[in-house]
């Protein structure tokens, strides 16, 4: 279903600049920044409910076990 061979890391900013035409993905992603600003893993807010598929490719990059404390 997926073609690592072809989805590469270059594969992404190229197919942002095709679908968003005078974007600019010079220097993106930041990702440390946006994982420090977003708390990365380590998610602490109460009420919210994350969804996973199992056939879902994103699946690794969010919250996975349960934390009864914050309902």
């Amino acid at each position: 279903m997926r073609s690592y061979e072809y989805l590469s890391l270059d594969y992404w900013p190229a197919m942002c600049e095709r679908a968003f035409p005078g974007l600019s993905m010079a220097g993106l992603p930041k990702a440390q920044a946006t994982e420090i600003d977003q708390a990365g893993v380590d998610i602490a807010i109460p009420n919210v409910y994350f969804t996973n598929g199992t056939e879902d490719p994103w699946q690794w990059a969010t919250v996975r076990e349960s934390k009864p404390e914050l309902n």
